[in-house]
């Protein structure tokens, strides 16, 4: 009978049924940074596919696993009272923490992965195997699976392109097949040549479709564009086109400008514009100031770069100049690994202080004297390259370790001591000699000027444009009093320049926003300026003003060591971020009775900060398993009670009434093989469309049952009896086919459960 499956035909569905299954999976393995190679994937999705497919298709099997389960537990409940709880804390935590991470409030724990990627298995293989076995509206897959590779795609998982091509390939195969069953009656000599044309032609249609040029030259309008971003933020976040591509586009240098901050080229401060754009993502022992950019002359209301010599390097050479034995002493060497989305730059971005660039291609980098990296040929979207840098120590343990940095051995001293000494007011010099008079060291004075500007200065980037006629630090200082990182950083470099202290001005980016183990994603809100300043004898330290901002890679000076930073947060400068909470809920509290003893710090932790979980009854798993092993029996008991009042009524109806009923049943049955009378089919059309998938039963054949069936529902004469037991027979006989062919539990299954 047609869709009676053959063998073969029976693993190449399982093959595309896996396969479609792991083309999905095998994404979600990868955002979730699964560790599991390739090969022990591929067994996980089909051991766990199979067993979710025969399931669905043997229903009873799950009845008699929840059975076995159930006496299991009552076993393990009863030797063993607490393994039980440990069991459904575990399953909770699971759970809690993957909603968790679903609704963005912390990341996976590492043990969870594996859980909820084997979960996500389950899903997909229900959802999948329903489709293709049962519903057979192919078309429902395309949706979710789409969506998903769109989605995967569109936030830079280039993998997510060639699992669709997959998918695409095996849909496009499933397409075929299904259409054969449906017109073909001939199995055992068109199937092999029409299963060869459906492959070679679903082969055909996707690799030309991967191979077709694509054209990126489309129509942009930037005023749309914009208007887009600010109505859906979210969708600057996605991958765009070709227009940040090598060959597609033109990269250029990194200006703060584009950023969303100081739109106003020739002015600083003003309206802020931020966005939620991905431009990097960065790999390393973060977090990171990525400089961009380094400005030496303030004009008043302005930073501007002066021309100095840049200096040649081949890609991978070090230009670090530094003796071996002072990179030992006084640095840690690391790797930062930098990826740009949608984002196109010949700026390089590197933490203080770069000494090699890897990146693809024989090219030559240029240098600045103050560490700025340019890359003439550009990187654009989708690129990488890795950055080696020297990141000191701790200035106190450089200073312990005999470092001897002075400032007279910096070339060009005066750029970074210059000042408009007709623009700086009296009362910011009056304002830095108050904030300085108890410091005795250059750093002492620095970290004194950046706890002021921390502590007196409220962050806000709602601000409005400073009148031409006000030099930026003292409106800031004395007017405002609030603004954002550019405001903060301009007024510490200054105040650094009157007591003396080189400092230069930096514009780059913070990547401090975790997404993964030692990744961080930067967005173009995460744009940034800050201060770097030459300390005798440490030399260059990064220094953060604005309270915005954690301090990142230096000891906090222990004056304000207990203020609060926000991360990334931009609203407030007294607030934590949700992430930080999160995370501080999660810490044991410390008393603040600290003994030091043997030189350790001895802290005792409030148990009642621990996040344990809820107690659940012990008898939970036995309750459940129980009920759902009960109202399974109640559905079989109620049916079968239904079936057999029903035959009992019918015994007491006259023939024709019986005539009618047993041709129903057998309609239903036919059902359960696949064959179910199409809307607006006459009994006539319906018994020739599936008589030659079907045995003569004995004497008569589903052409002849249906013309006794017709014949006695619509003629004036009595039924004969005769007519009723060829009916019965019928019955009878499909009933024991249908049993070996579906299998006893099917059978009962489709019995008791899904015929009405």
């Amino acid at each position: 009978m047609d869709k009676i499956i053959t063998k073969r035909q029976k693993i190449i569905e399982n093959i595309i049924y896996s396969s479609m299954i792991f083309s999905l999976v095998y994404l979600f393995g990868i955002a979730m940074d699964i560790e599991l190679n390739i090969l022990l994937q591929g067994f996980m999705v089909i051991f766990i596919s199979g067993l979710i497919k025969f399931s669905l298709l043997n229903p009873i099997f799950l009845y008699i696993l929840l059975v076995i389960l159930f006496l299991i537990s009552i076993l393990i409940n009863y030797y063993f009272p607490n393994t039980m709880t440990l069991v459904l804390d575990r399953v909770y935590y699971l759970f809690k923490n993957i909603v968790d991470y679903l609704t963005g409030i912390r990341d996976l724990a590492s043990n969870n992965i594996l859980p909820f990627w084997s979960f996500l298995i389950v899903l997909v293989s229900l959802y999948t195997a329903f489709v293709i076995f049962k519903n057979k509206r192919l078309f429902l897959l395309l949706p979710v699976y789409m969506g998903a590779f769109l989605y995967y795609w569109y936030v830079y998982f280039d993998e997510a392109y060639w699992m669709m091509a997959l998918f695409f390939f095996l849909f496009l195969i499933l397409i075929g097949l299904d259409k054969y069953y449906k017109t073909h009656t001939n199995f055992k000599e068109t199937y092999t040549p029409w299963i060869k044309t459906i492959i070679l032609y679903s082969l055909l249609i996707v690799t030309i479709s991967l191979i077709l040029p694509k054209n990126p030259n489309y129509i942009q309008w930037t005023w749309l564009q914009n208007k887009a971003y600010d109505i859906f933020p979210g969708m600057e976040d996605l991958r765009s086109a070709n227009t940040f591509s090598r060959g597609y586009g033109k990269a250029s240098n990194f200006q703060f400008s584009m950023t969303g901050y100081q739109e106003d080229t020739s002015r600083l401060g003003g309206p802020v514009r931020l966005r939620d754009k991905t431009v990097m993502t960065v790999k390393g022992d973060g977090p990171f100031y990525l400089r961009g950019n380094v400005r030496h002359t303030y004009t008043g209301h302005s930073w501007e770069t002066e021309e100095t010599t840049w200096e040649e390097y081949w890609l991978g050479e070090d230009f670090s100049h530094i003796p071996k034995n002072d990179r030992e002493t006084y640095y840690k060497e690391l790797k930062v690994n930098i990826t740009n989305h949608s984002f196109s730059s010949t700026t390089l971005f590197s933490p203080y202080r770069p000494i090699s660039v890897n990146f693809k291609g024989d090219y030559q980098i240029k240098l600045s004297p103050d560490y700025e990296i340019a890359l003439p040929q550009g990187v654009y979207s989708g690129e990488n390259y890795t950055v080696k840098i020297l990141k000191p120590h701790r200035p106190e343990e450089l200073i312990k370790l005999g470092v001897d940095n002075r400032k007279g051995n910096i070339n060009n001293l005066n750029l970074y001591l210059q000042l408009p000494e007709d623009k700086i007011t009296e009362d910011t010099r009056k304002l830095v000699k108050k904030i300085v008079k108890n410091s005795n060291t250059d750093l002492e004075k620095a970290l004194a000027i950046e706890e002021h500007l921390r502590k007196n200065y409220k962050y806000n980037i709602d601000v409005k444009k400073v009148p031409k006629n006000r030099e930026f630090v003292d409106y800031f200082l004395f007017e405002t009093k609030e603004g954002y990182c550019t405001y903060y950083a301009t007024s510490m470099a200054v105040m650094l320049r009157l007591e003396g202290i080189p400092s230069r001005y930096v514009e780059g980016y913070l990547a401090q926003e975790l997404i993964g183990k030692n990744t961080y994603i930067v967005r173009q809100k995460n744009a940034h300026a800050w201060v770097e300043a030459f300390i005798e004898p440490i030399g260059w330290i990064t220094f953060e003003p604005t309270p915005a901002y954690p301090i990142v890679g230096r000891a906090r000076n222990e004056s304000y060591d207990n203020e609060v930073a926000i991360g990334t947060s931009q609203n407030t400068d007294s607030s934590q971020t949700k992430e930080d909470l999160v995370e501080d809920m999660n810490m044991p509290v410390i008393n603040s009775n600290e003994q030091l003893k043997n030189g350790n710090i001895e802290t005792t932790v409030d148990e009642t900060s621990q996040d344990t979980l809820p107690k659940l009854p012990k008898r939970m798993p036995i309750i459940l398993v129980a009920t759902i092993l009960l109202l399974i029996t109640v559905r079989f008991l109620i049916r079968f009670i239904q079936i057999k009042h029903r035959e009992s009524k019918i015994k007491k109806l006259p023939n024709k009434e019986k005539v009618i009923y047993l041709y129903n049943e057998i309609t239903k049955l036919n059902k359960l093989l696949g064959y179910s009378q199409n809307p607006g089919e006459t009994h006539y059309e319906y018994a020739h469309r599936i008589s030659y998938g079907f045995y003569t039963f004995g004497k008569k054949g589903i052409k002849d049952i249906t013309e006794i069936f017709v014949r006695n529902k619509y003629s004036l004469d009595p039924t004969p009896e005769e007519d009723v037991l060829e009916m019965e027979r019928y019955k009878e006989v499909l009933e024991k086919r249908l049993k070996n062919y579906l299998g006893w539990k099917n059978y009962y299954y489709g019995k008791y459960f899904k015929l009405r």
